[in-house]
């Protein structure tokens, strides 16, 4: 990985005539690094040069940087304007600025924010911070200007754009994620650009604190980069199936998948009275993309369509035979952008089961049908309350949509009418265990005795623990009374600041650490102190939080010392960047 080249940012500084690169490619498959404007793709096995990191500079701008420097802001994109409108540079030698997604919204917030200056707690210790913030008329105005200038820049028919956005799973705070994302872009990028350079804020610096809406992490988001790989080192502890998946960290994709279908095969074979008819192969894919961006080039876990196409109609299905369609689902557990995921490497995955039957199979003729998933994840929310199929994970919603449709097909005299789900409050679920260990013994107890686990009447699923999934999401809680009317009167942007439908946010962790060291000081800020804000106020209503940002040369400086971070970005205090390119240090 060029991440790991020691000190390839300092070659990458040189004029482009001193060093080429080249990347060498002879694979299985198409390259993934090819000229973004071309058409032509190699034949497979064909023996490739291409080259790379020829001309072009990547800035990303942290937001701690705009929050602490606002005079600066406004500095640099003057210059990003300038050098556009006068063409002072040909695309290939122009700069492109990297910034979160919805950027000109978090710019205005941030200018608002900051021209009303109202600290939760004036006599609080974030208050220090928040009083060498940008509260000067000065800089206030300089916040305006900035926002303009970039609406300016978006709304202005450049190609390429000077702008490049990061995917809005990203919090625009969350400068760890978007440091971490940029490293993984770069690499990917590396035909568009030669230099990457990430603007950071000062360390000394005192001015970092802000106020902003409190995030919405997706449920299975942690903070902790290696928990969910130590998650694959932990070893099952049940008999029938434990031998057959190993330690899942150290498998690749065809022997975790030839493991993961013994095991369902030797289920198959020993389940001589059982009405479940069982896929043999692991489902993962509901896009098309999937496999193939995940390195899966031979297709070892199975799409939906697959899955979906080996089910019996059940009109071919009699009381003798099976009449419970089941398939072992093993996804991601996040929304599927390929954006957030780095080509070629499988992501960790979530296992559930998912079985498909006519409904009170009990009772002939059978006129709709049912899907059961069972998800070992525990979920309180879920235990606590009713579960609608937004507070499902991408994955589970599509394999609903998608069955739902293929359904009226296949079965159009059994359409599928509910939905039910269990396992969420772990109470079956030894923690010790490992996740796809313990959702195949519970696969195993289902073939054992699927009218105990599994029965037909509806009371009696109510009874083992199952929930009806209700459609759609649930009701919104009452909102808020509005804020006075600020003595200001800030003319605010259409719908600016109004979104109830928060969008959720997840976490781009850094790299994996060169060794094992221990305990890792790479744990997300933002994450941090969105779960000590909900312990002080319920998760239940939209709040606004302080949140004081470290300066980024000092977390960055705990990536590297841990080998997680990239050696082909520059990652500078902002007045070395801005000395390397010229700019004036303040407003002239």
């Amino acid at each position: 990985s060029i991440r790991k080249f020691p000190r390839i940012n300092e070659i990458l500084g040189c004029k482009p005539d001193r060093f080429a690169f080249w990347v060498f490619t002879k694979s299985l498959r198409t390259p993934t690094l090819v000229p973004h404007e071309s058409n032509s793709f190699a034949e497979l096995g064909a023996i490739r040069l291409q080259p790379a990191l020829e001309f072009g500079t990547a800035i990303l701008v942290s937001p701690s940087f705009l929050v602490s420097q606002p005079r600066q802001a406004l500095v640099l994109f003057r210059w990003l304007w300038n050098l556009n409108m006068k063409g002072n540079a040909d695309r290939y030698r122009r700069a492109r600025l990297v910034v979160c997604a919805k950027f000109d919204e978090w710019l205005y917030e941030l200018a608002v924010d900051s021209a009303k200056g109202r600290p939760s707690n004036p006599s609080s210790e974030g208050d220090i911070h928040i009083r060498g913030a940008a509260q000067h008329p000065q800089e206030i105005d300089a916040m305006f200007q900035t926002w303009r200038f970039v609406g300016k820049l978006i709304n202005e028919p450049m190609e390429p754009s000077p702008l490049i956005f990061a995917p809005e799973s990203i919090d625009g705070n969350d400068e760890q994620s978007l440091v971490n994302w940029f490293g993984w872009w770069s690499s990917m990028n590396m035909d568009q650009f030669r230099k990457f350079t990430v603007l950071g804020s000062e360390e000394e610096s005192a001015r970092l604190s802000r106020r902003i809406l409190r995030p919405r992490f997706l449920p299975s988001t942690t903070n902790n980069p290696d928990e969910m790989r130590s998650n694959h080192d932990r070893e099952g502890v049940h008999g029938k199936t434990t031998q057959h998946v190993l330690d899942q960290s150290r498998m690749t994709l065809k022997s975790q998948s030839r493991a993961i279908i013994n095991a369902l095969e030797s289920m198959i074979s020993n389940a001589k009275f059982c009405e479940l008819e069982i896929f043999k192969f692991p489902v993962s894919y509901w896009d098309s993309n999937m496999a193939f961006h995940f390195g899966d080039y031979q297709s070892l876990f199975a799409t939906y369509l697959k899955c979906f196409k080996w089910l019996n109609p059940f009109e071919k299905v009699t009381f003798a035979k099976r009449n419970t369609m089941t398939a072992l689902f093993y996804t991601i557990e996040g929304p599927w952008d390929i954006k957030l995921y780095p080509p070629g490497e499988m992501p960790t995955r979530r296992p559930w089961i998912v079985m498909h039957r006519p409904k009170n199979l009990h009772s002939k003729p059978w006129i709709a049908s049912e899907l059961l998933i069972w998800d070992p994840t525990p979920n309180q929310k879920f235990s606590d309350g009713d579960v609608y199929e937004d507070d499902l994970i991408e994955a589970q919603r599509e394999m609903i949509r998608f069955f739902h449709h293929q359904n009226a097909t296949k079965n159009p005299n059994q359409p599928l009418e509910t939905a039910w789900i269990a396992g969420f409050d772990g109470s079956s679920i030894d923690p010790n265990a490992d996740p796809l260990e313990e959702t195949l013994f519970t696969l195993q107890k289902f073939v054992d005795d699927s009218r105990i686990w599994l029965p037909a009447p509806e009371t009696a699923l109510l009874q083992r623990g199952w929930k009806k999934l209700k459609p759609g999401s649930a009701p919104a809680a009452p909102s808020p009374p509005p804020p006075s009317v600020d003595p200001m009167h800030i003319d605010e942007p259409d719908d600016a600041g109004h979104d109830h439908g928060q969008k959720m946010v997840t976490i781009f962790h850094p790299p994996r650490a060169n060794m094992r060291l221990g305990s890792t000081k790479c744990f997300n800020r933002l994450y941090h102190c969105t779960i000590d804000s909900y312990q002080k106020v319920r998760a239940d209503v939209e709040h606004r939080m302080e949140y004081t940002f470290r300066p980024t040369q000092v977390w960055y400086q705990d990536q590297v010392i841990e080998g997680r971070g990239f050696e082909h970005i520059s990652v500078l205090p902002w007045h070395v960047t801005f000395k390397r390119f010229f700019m004036p240090l303040d407003l002239e």
